[in-house]
């Protein structure tokens, strides 16, 4: 029996979403990928937190760009993987880029260290104090949506697609935006507007994915999830972190 599905009777398992299973099932996947998306979160804390005491760690990170360059490529090429590869139905003779279990969680830690690295330019950036607020600010919004979501049967979302469609295309005019923004030198407001839209749109896909969580995905499919969820709220720290920034500066 394969380690992520220990706790799902073999007619589930690969081909059923988990909204459409019993109670136990859903709340047992529910728990993985929450203990998943907790693990990395706590990883990448704890690294934030070695580079803030280490100043030489910070001088390397400072110095050495072409390591943040090389997680950075890193992180990407692992999401992709583990995003598009299919998941292992253990059976033999499948091919090199179907993931089982143990091989999607290396990739997660890889994908996950990665992230912790290239995020760790924060830590020399920024104030302790502001990146701690920015912390629990984060925290704050991701656990009021995700208890509002689990406890009640209101705001579910139908159409996913449709969300979905409008928060990519706000997504990819942020990101035409942030590389004009290379050239072209913006203003404070109007920076502190465009974090301000980015908090709303990561606000919107931490809404949106964990409704698709619930409703949609397939036994299996933890770490895919997890690593979702993950991103979402990087992103979202990182917009928050953007504003409080800039109001502590005026």
């Amino acid at each position: 029996m394969s380690e992520t599905t220990a706790f799902v009777p073999e007619d589930f398992k690969y081909s059923t979403s988990v909204s459409a299973c019993e109670n136990e099932i859903r709340l047992g996947f529910l728990q993985k990928v929450y203990s998943i998306l907790l693990f990395q979160l706590t990883l990448t804390f704890a690294f934030g937190l070695y580079v803030y005491n280490s100043p030489n760690l910070q001088y390397f990170i400072v110095t050495k760009t072409w390591v943040i360059i090389l997680a950075i490529l890193v992180s990407l090429v692992t999401c992709v993987w583990l995003c598009f590869a299919p998941s292992s139905n253990n059976e033999e003779n499948e091919p090199w880029y179907v993931l089982r279990f143990p091989q999607q969680l290396a990739l997660l830690i890889i994908f996950t260290l990665a992230e912790a690295y290239s995020l760790s330019i924060v830590v020399v950036i920024y104030k302790g104090d502001v990146i701690l607020n920015a912390i629990m600010m984060t925290l704050f919004v991701v656990i009021g949506i995700t208890t509002t979501l689990l406890s009640t049967n209101y705001f579910q979302i139908h159409d996913f697609q449709k969300w979905y469609y409008w928060l990519n295309m706000f997504l990819w005019l942020m990101i035409g935006i942030s590389i004009s923004s290379i050239f072209f030198k913006f203003d404070t407001n109007t920076d502190l507007l465009i974090s301000w839209v980015g908090v709303i749109i990561f606000t919107g896909y931490i809404f949106v994915d964990t409704q698709l969580i619930l409703r949609k995905v397939l036994i299996g499919e933890e770490i895919k999830c997890a690593m979702m969820l993950y991103l979402d709220i990087i992103n979202l720290f990182l917009y928050i972190l953007r504003i409080m920034s800039r109001n502590q500066d005026d």
